[in-house]
């Protein structure tokens, strides 16, 4: 493994010998398996299949979404000041990966008698979502701050990148695109919830070893113990006083939460909109994971050509253009049309959003000699957590304008309904972002290190 060596704003220059971005980038499909079936299926099984009232699903959700803005700073402060023999890192990785596989069993199992009662399916509701999310906010705030830390060249951070992209959308075909045949035809039927709890089982072993397997290669800077823990207040000033925090924070949330609505929406909107089956979800997220896939690779040649801060300008428009064909969209062919444009510019933003994140942590490290990606991520995660807010505003206004209260009370025109939640909401948040991206002035990418046969050199940035 090539050695990695400390950029400006890392702890030591010294060789060590470094993670592969293999065994870092494949950790990503642990943490990307079950909260992708929570956010793909979540919805579809509490409202459409257990009857649950989107008006009381939105205002769990709202509530579950500022909760678990709150627990990020936390979760991230706790993991930046931690010592201890495993690392820094290393103890959340192993702890939030037991418990995110227990909280998204319990959250897919709902017991009958439960199920039967509109106060216990909404307490439990409300329980294991919340749970579930706290261990995948414990999980991704240290999981994320290891990318630079690891990695601190942008040439070695984007191919580990890439790697980790790639791992989550192999997660995505599973815990997406297979999810609706897998948990209605093969493991479930139609109309039940039981296919969903046992694949909730699977996915939550395969998740748990695959987390720890990659925690447990990981090879922390054991130089950035000696670096002075940071002071919570203090620290949340600075990042609060820090512009890129507002503005990469604010594109981050729009590109999250329209995320956030494509991924609980889509069986709904296949169901509703396009008439189609579980097979026709299953058909449509796939074509649009694959193709996501195979454009990962061109766009991350172009972050090497031109940089990840361009290439990321570039991907948001095309991103919000990417949505208006599934508003026109009528059956399963025109919907596969319109998920082939949401997917060229959904992989440009996987593969240039962290990478912009990146380098404001870099920025951070460098100007206050302390590495805090952990709290600093934890804060754009509030911003990005909050989308729980847009999502849940979204699906009370289908109730308001459309009548869309669950599956045994769809209202007049559920399709229509559908439509505008993955398209019109989509393209608004997606063009908010474009805008502000335009004015921001991202911190250079990290030196890097000069090669023998030309000392002193560095690369241009961009």
């Amino acid at each position: 493994m090539d050695a990695e060596r400390a950029a400006p704003g890392a702890s030591s220059g010294a060789p060590r010998e470094g993670t592969s971005p293999l065994r870092y980038g494949v950790g990503m499909f642990g943490t990307s398996l079950p909260i992708n079936l929570v956010k793909g299926s979540m919805l579809y099984v509490y409202v459409e299949l257990l009857g649950l009232d989107a008006v009381v699903y939105a205002a769990v959700y709202a509530v579950y979404g500022v909760l678990d803005a709150l627990d990020n700073p936390v979760f991230g402060y706790l993991s930046d000041r931690t010592r201890s023999r495993w690392g820094r890192r290393r103890p959340y990785l192993v702890t939030g990966a037991l418990v995110l596989a227990a909280t998204t069993v319990a959250l897919f199992s709902v017991p009958g008698p439960v199920a039967e009662s509109a106060v216990g399916l909404a307490v439990w509701f409300a329980v294991f979502a919340i749970t579930t999310e706290m261990a995948d906010s414990l999980i991704n705030a240290s999981y994320g701050a290891l990318l630079p830390e690891l990695f601190s060249h942008e040439r070695r951070r984007a191919t580990a990148n890439a790697v980790r992209q790639g791992a989550q959308l192999v997660a995505l075909v599973i815990a997406l695109a297979l999810t609706p045949v897998l948990a209605r035809n093969v493991l479930g039927t139609e109309g039940s919830a039981v296919g969903y709890g046992r694949l909730a089982v699977i996915f939550g072993i395969v998740s748990a070893a695959v987390i720890l397997w990659t925690a447990f290669g990981v090879r922390e800077d054991p130089a950035l113990d000696d670096e002075p823990r940071p002071l919570f207040f203090r620290s949340v000033k600075e990042i609060l006083s820090t512009s890129h925090f507002w503005t990469v924070g604010l594109v981050n949330a729009c590109y999250g939460a329209a995320m956030a609505l494509v991924l609980g929406g889509l069986q709904l909107y296949v169901h509703h909109t396009l008439g189609g089956s579980a097979l026709d979800a299953s058909i449509l997220q796939l074509v649009v994971i694959a193709v996501s896939i195979g454009m990962l690779g061109v766009w991350a040649a172009v972050v090497r050509r031109r940089g990840a801060a361009w290439t990321w300008r570039l991907a948001l428009p095309i991103a919000a253009v990417g949505f208006v064909p599934m508003y026109f969209a009528t059956d399963l062919l025109t919907g596969i049309l319109g998920g082939l444009s949401v997917a060229v510019g959904y992989s440009g933003l996987l593969a240039t959003n962290d990478l912009v994140i990146a380098r404001v942590l870099d920025a951070d490290a460098a100007r206050h000699g302390t590495h805090r990606s952990g709290l600093f991520l934890a804060a754009f995660g509030v911003l990005g957590r909050l989308n729980g807010l847009v999502t849940a505003g979204a699906l009370a206004s289908l109730a308001l304008w459309f009548g869309y209260r669950s599956g045994t009370d769809p209202g007049p025109d559920p399709g229509q309904a559908f439509r505008v939640y993955l398209s019109v909401y989509p393209v608004t948040l997606l063009l908010i972002g474009t805008a502000v991206s335009r004015f921001i002035r991202l911190p250079p990418p990290p030196q890097e290190a000069p090669s023998p046969s030309e000392p002193g050199s560095a690369p241009v940035t961009r």
